[in-house]
């Protein structure tokens, strides 16, 4: 499960954000970016994301 959330618009054309996630097992930090970052991160927290790096 991943609890923090932080995202900033890097891109106002195209709509881009990056964001940070922290684990809420092991404390760990994901980056990425993307279009729609809520919808990502629930991605993720339902474990239907793939973590590379």
């Amino acid at each position: 499960m991943w609890g923090l959330f932080l995202f900033y618009r890097i891109d106002y054309a195209m709509n881009y954000y990056v964001y940070i996630i922290q684990s809420q097992v092991d404390s760990s930090f994901y980056k990425g970016f993307s279009t729609q970052p809520l919808s990502r991160f629930q991605q993720h927290n339902n474990g239907e994301a793939v973590l590379i790096g």
